[in-house]
């Protein structure tokens, strides 16, 4: 039987890959292991270091290129910090739809002003404040403009003009975006609205622009994002990191030129990235065959945009292994007050020993494994041995006959149901506190809904957490293909807003950030909302169209926020037998549109080579790996060919 301290100490190892480990946004020294891809982290750092020094002309790109799970993502959460402590801007796009990529550009960028710099609440705030400094603008006008004290028509036109005193030659094309990146930044949620809108290029109503000064409005999203990079301009330069090309690459599209389309918009987005941005470093991040595929269907002046450093490779060093896993056990076990008997523990050095070549996601998967398997049987023995996930899944016992557990078990029970019975709902349902209270509700409602499953909770995760004014709440992601990192995702936007014009630049933000379209079955969009949606005619047709296109309209009720709540406080509370409550119990099936996902997102999968490992394992045929990955990895046959050649042996 495993005994109560070493119950805690497992139970505090959280190796969730996606909301911490390899967080772009999230503090990266605590967890990073010096060495690992120091070249190319150079390589983009020195494409900053030349946007810095020009006056306008962005360099060349870095496409970043290496296997699922070698460490791309956590790369670039080293570049944005080290681009953000020098003072610059990072924006991370994921491109989901590649029908219409400014647009997805635009999203992006807006979502990511509003996240935290190291010196302010927002690179948004930062960098109003900063062009404001620049320009001698006065203080009580700087605190007007920069979300200090509230904003005023005065004011802004006073900081506008000061501006561009400094910056002449930028006025005609840009004051208007400065001016609605100045109202986004605002606290009131009106001027947040129309600034929101202008962005969007939803101008209908010109009234509510010319109150603020802005006469011509009427730009393309290409335009919008060339003017925000402008603007950006004036005080420092930016990078640009496009994520996730590989998953526009691997859709299965229904014939071989509808492939070369959406190929080609990907390609011509890439390309004119550095013609569109000023003082903007454009990195590329996806899988080598990725970089391959677009190589060899696109115009040579694409990937000439870009260097290419080497590709990464899997840490090859039981050195790296143990740096890693310290670095992780350390925070987890000075929170549950656990003084270990040897760093890694509870992962031997004779297991060590086995993890050369295992990427870093493929760690952290094993060892999460292994804790959850530990927890569920109730037996303990320290790990041995690093061995890649099989087909036959490791059998455990769902309870325990202990009757100390069973009574502690019961108490969670009782615990749960008083923390929905005096749980209020209400904040959940303000449009003011929504982007703060449902995030976090829903980030704990779908982490119990991935702990209860019984097996291969390890190829789900969550996206990190939004910042301010977020597209999305929440996603859930289900890995498809690890090797080519295929995936089906679950986004998720409660939206409780009354006026029109802010519903439907929700609906307009949420539709493009989830990525989904007709023929994306691969993506679902739920809409959260209590009671009617608003009338009128342009709100019904974009609700239409998100329909049409894939998202599900939710009713959802105080009951499902009551029950989100209180799987909140209980994991915050972090008891010692929540995994074994949450294993038995599977609470998160109370919240009714997550038992709705259940079906489709726990669908058996055949387990084949593009999957996980079969009984053929490496020794598979090139034609049956990629037959399976056009069955059950979603991926065309086009891109199956180019995405799994040269792949053999690659796979983790």
């Amino acid at each position: 039987m495993i005994d109560d301290n070493t119950r805690g100490a497992l139970e505090s190892i959280r190796l969730d890959w996606a909301v911490t480990p390899d967080d772009v946004w999230e503090p990266q020294a605590p967890l990073h292991v010096p060495g690992l891809h120091s070249g190319v982290l150079d390589d983009v750092l020195a494409a900053f270091g030349d946007a810095r020094r020009s006056s306008e002309a962005s360099p060349l790109g870095v496409a970043i290129r290496g296997p699922a799970g070698s460490g791309k993502t956590h790369l670039l959460g080293q570049i944005r910090e080290e681009v953000q402590a020098a003072g610059g801007y990072f924006f991370l796009i994921k491109l989901l739809d590649g029908e219409d990529f400014w647009r997805s550009v635009l999203v992006a960028m807006l979502e990511d002003l509003s996240r935290p710099s190291p010196t302010h609440r927002s690179q948004a705030a930062q960098l109003l404040d900063r062009l404001g400094r620049d320009a001698g603008v006065k203080p009580r006008v700087l605190a007007s403009v920069t979300g200090a004290a509230p904003l005023t028509r005065k004011a802004l036109d006073a900081y506008v003009s000061a501006v561009y005193d400094r910056h002449p030659r930028h006025r005609r094309r840009s004051q208007h975006i400065l001016r609605a990146l100045a109202l986004t930044e605002s606290d009131d949620f009106t001027q947040q609205d129309i600034g929101t809108a202008l962005l969007l290029t939803d101008v209908d109503e010109i009234d509510d622009f010319a109150q603020w000064g802005i006469v011509s409005a009427r730009l393309g999203y290409q335009e919008i994002v060339e003017n925000i990079s402008r603007v950006i301009a004036m005080d420092d330069a930016s990078v640009v990191a496009v994520d996730q090309i590989d998953t526009l690459i691997a859709t299965n599209h229904a014939d071989a030129e509808a492939d070369e389309r959406a190929v080609s918009r990907v390609a011509h987005g890439l390309m004119s990235l550095r013609e569109t941005m000023s003082r903007t470093t454009s990195v590329v991040s996806c899988l080598s065959a990725a970089w391959d595929y677009l190589e060899a269907h696109s115009e040579r002046a694409v990937v000439d945009r870009y260097r290419t450093p080497p590709r990464l490779q899997r840490p090859a060093s039981i050195e790296f292994t143990r740096g890693l896993l310290t670095k992780r056990f350390a925070q987890f076990y000075a929170r549950a007050a656990f003084v270990p008997p040897y760093p890694t523990w509870p992962v031997t050095e004779e297991a060590l020993a086995t993890s050369i070549d295992f990427t870093p996601r493929d760690v952290m998967r094993t060892v999460d494994r292994y804790v959850s398997t530990t927890l569920r049987s109730g037996e303990f023995a320290e790990l041995t041995e690093f061995v890649a996930a099989s087909d036959a899944e490791v059998s455990v016992r769902q309870s325990n006959s202990d009757p100390t557990q069973i009574d502690q078990v019961g108490q969670l029970d009782r615990r749960f149901a008083e923390l929905v019975a005096t749980a209020d709902p209400a904040e959940a349902f303000d449009r003011v506190l929504e982007d703060t209270v449902v995030p976090p509700l829903l980030s704990a409602g779908l982490a119990t809904w991935i702990d209860a499953l019984a097996s291969g909770g390890d190829m789900y995760q969550q996206d990190a957490k939004p910042g301010k004014n977020p597209a999305l709440h929440a996603r859930l992601r289900r890995t498809i293909d690890p090797l080519t990192d295929a995936e089906r995702s679950w986004a998720f936007r409660g939206i409780a807003a009354s006026n029109s014009r802010a519903v439907q630049a929700r609906l307009e933000k949420a539709g493009i950030a989830a990525g989904i379209s007709a023929d994306a079955s691969m993506r679902s969009l739920l809409l959260l909302r209590r009671g009617p949606w608003p009338t009128g005619r342009k709100t019904e047709r974009i609700l239409a169209d998100l329909t049409d296109r894939g998202a599900t309209l939710v009713n959802w009720t105080a009951d499902d926020v009551k029950v989100l709540m209180a799987l909140s406080t209980m994991r915050a509370e972090r008891s010692e037998f929540l995994a074994e409550w949450i294993a038995t119990r599977n609470p998160a099936q109370q919240v009714g549109f997550l038992a709705d996902i259940t079906p489709a997102a726990t669908e058996v999968i055949a387990p084949t080579a593009a999957v996980r490992r079969s009984a053929r394992g490496r020794g598979a045929t090139m034609a049956s790996r990629m037959a399976d990955a056009v069955r059950a990895g979603g991926l065309s046959a086009a891109a199956a060919e180019h995405l799994f050649a040269g792949s053999e042996g690659r796979s983790a």
